[in-house]
């Protein structure tokens, strides 16, 4: 996971040509004090604790009237807003006036419409609906329901859908009910039905030991649904919604953290755990534990299980290959010293329904010895030969692949981790679905005036476009010239400025051309003139519209730091700058 680095920051503030005392100010406040007005419209602002004359100014728009109560007219453009006022006392304070488009009208509390965009680029889970028809993927950022045909998205659910949390870890379709169980990461488990109805069960009002969910099975025989959690042991939850929980003191569960479930033809239950092995709990309520103590396994870290048509068990460790248990003693351990694995960090499996084959999802983790590989998909046939697929050799979007789910019609659906979602059919032909927002944690955004689109800037995500018709475009290191996937700051001047956080400025002209200027960016702010000012760790930049350049710093300035954290102008042109820490 990424960690937000927490920076220190003072503001001081400096105001270029003009230096303002404010001593004993008066107390003025505005009505209203967060004010709106569609472009064209007019809007009444009033002003009270004043003295004397009042005197009102206005960056954009116009004003009519005197006194403490004038009306304001927006200028024709979306965007912002500044009216200042001036008392005979010489007290003084500004508004801000948010400019929205026609029609929009003024937003409220009680007919605001809210929409959330996710990162979506994580996939944990993929399941496919009994009828074939629509195919369910679970993200790092709520719930997919795509297609199952073409991939199309339908709907994202997240947490204003009824989602207890957008990060989801497993899925389980009810082929019963037509219903969808879905794990979380923090907020328990979710029952959506076949007909859109939420329900939700945590610690508070139902048996659940724990709200961070970690895997599912379904029990075909009895409807009863197997919950595996982070660190509270295995939960089975009966039809008639009953709760019973195994863990290390009440059973012979080798570790309270379940990594993943598989069913057997019996009704057995398979269990890998994080750092003690595979366990087995017979329908009859018998346990059995494989170590690497006891029996052939390789690594106690399991990730990944599956059941081929003979009953053997295909178990894969995240470090020390990929396992097969066959007949209760048998074992065959494939690793990347003695087989065509791409890496001995198994994710995920899933068997070809048409061949017999076995697909085989990793990364590119390795392990404490400093053996691991390379990651990417793998495909081992019923013969036992091995054909590898990665970025390199085909359209596999990312290397590391987190879930696997082969359908009925032949193809392979495979989830990644930081690039989204995949489909490969026939060997050869491959298609990609973008997920959108490239990051959950937006450090900057930047509405297009001229197209209506959103440019967003996310930490280490990336450079994002949203369109109007909701299209969307990413840019990052891999596709694009930008140097970093770290913005911190952007701003629009007919092209984009996009300030990274540590490897520079780049500009990115309409027509798509890329200029990169290398050094720490934190903030941007363009000039009546059309100059733009630059925030940076090294000082204060200005590149004029010409595009001369000119620095200002500790040395050569009254700047009392050269870390440059914020800018903002005022209505006289006056330019205020927020700074680190002196030194």
């Amino acid at each position: 996971m990424k960690i937000q680095i927490l920076i220190e920051r003072v503001l001081a503030i400096l105001l270029f040509g003009l230096l303002i005392s404010s001593a004993s100010a008066a107390e003025l406040t505005f009505s209203p004090q967060n004010p709106s007005v569609e472009i064209g419209g007019k809007i009444t602002l009033s002003v009270s604790g004043t003295s004397g004359t009042v005197q009102w100014s206005a960056i954009k728009g116009e004003l009519s009237g005197t006194g403490t109560q004038i009306t304001y007219w927006a200028p024709d453009q979306v965007g912002t807003d500044v009216v200042t006022i001036l008392d005979g006392a010489d007290n003084t304070k500004s508004v801000k006036i948010i400019i929205l488009p026609k029609g929009t009208g003024i937003p409220s509390q009680e007919n605001a419409v809210w929409e959330v965009f996710t990162d979506r680029s994580e996939v944990r889970a993929i399941v496919v609906s009994e009828d074939g028809k629509t195919l369910w993927v679970g993200t790092e950022g709520g719930l997919e329901q795509r297609d199952a045909a073409t991939g199309e998205l339908v709907r994202v659910s997240t947490s204003l859908d009824g989602l207890p949390d957008n990060w989801i870890t497993a899925l389980s379709f009810d082929g019963s009910s037509g219903g969808l169980w879905i794990g979380t990461r923090f907020g328990g488990l979710a029952y959506r039905s076949a007909s859109g109805d939420w329900t939700v069960y945590n610690t508070d009002n139902s048996g659940l030991p724990s709200n961070d969910i970690w895997a599912l099975s379904i029990d075909g025989s009895s409807g009863g649904l197997w919950i595996g959690t982070l660190n509270a042991g295995l939960v089975y939850r009966s039809i008639g919604d009953d709760w019973t929980v195994y863990n290390q003191e009440n059973s012979r569960l080798p570790n309270n953290r379940v990594e993943v479930l598989s069913i057997d033809s019996s009704g057995g239950l398979w269990i890998g755990t994080y750092d003690s092995g595979l366990a087995y709990r017979s329908i009859g309520g018998d346990w059995t534990v494989y170590n690497t103590d006891n029996s052939g396994l390789p690594y106690n870290y399991i990730q990944a299980l599956s059941i081929d048509s003979s009953g053997g068990l295909w178990i894969g460790t995240d470090g020390e290959g990929l396992a097969y248990l066959r007949d209760g003693d048998d074992w065959t351990v494939y690793n990347i010293e003695n087989s065509g694995l791409p890496s001995n960090a198994i994710n995920a499996l899933s068997f070809d329904g048409s061949s017999g084959g076995l697909w085989i999802g990793t990364n590119d983790l390795w392990n404490m010895d400093g053996i691991g590989g390379e990651g990417g998909l793998a495909y081992r046939s019923v013969g036992g030969d091995w054909t590898v697929y990665n970025t390199d050799n085909s359209g596999l979007p990312d290397n590391w692949v987190t879930t696997l789910f082969f359908n009925s019609s032949g193809g392979l659906w495979i989830g990644t981790d930081e690039d989204g979602l995949a489909y490969l059919r026939d060997g050869d032909d491959w298609r990609t679905y973008n997920p959108g927002l490239p990051e959950d944690m937006v450090r900057a955004l930047s509405f297009d005036g001229s197209s209506g689109g959103l440019w967003i800037g996310a930490y280490f995500g990336g450079l994002a476009y949203r369109s109007v018709g909701g299209d969307w475009t990413v840019y990052n290191t891999k596709n694009s010239p930008l140097p970093s996937n770290d913005i911190s700051t952007l701003s629009l001047n007919g092209g984009l400025w996009i300030g990274t956080y540590r490897d520079g400025l780049v500009y990115r002209s309409v027509g798509g051309n890329w200029t990169v200027y290398n050094t720490n960016i934190y903030a941007l702010s363009f000039d009546s003139s059309g100059g733009l000012w630059i925030g940076t760790g090294n000082g204060l930049t200005y590149r004029s519209v010409r595009g001369n350049w000119t620095v200002y710093n500790t040395d050569n300035s009254g700047l009392p730091s050269n870390k440059i954290y914020a800018l903002s102008f005022d209505s006289s042109g006056g330019l205020w700058i927020g700074t680190g820490r002196p030194r």
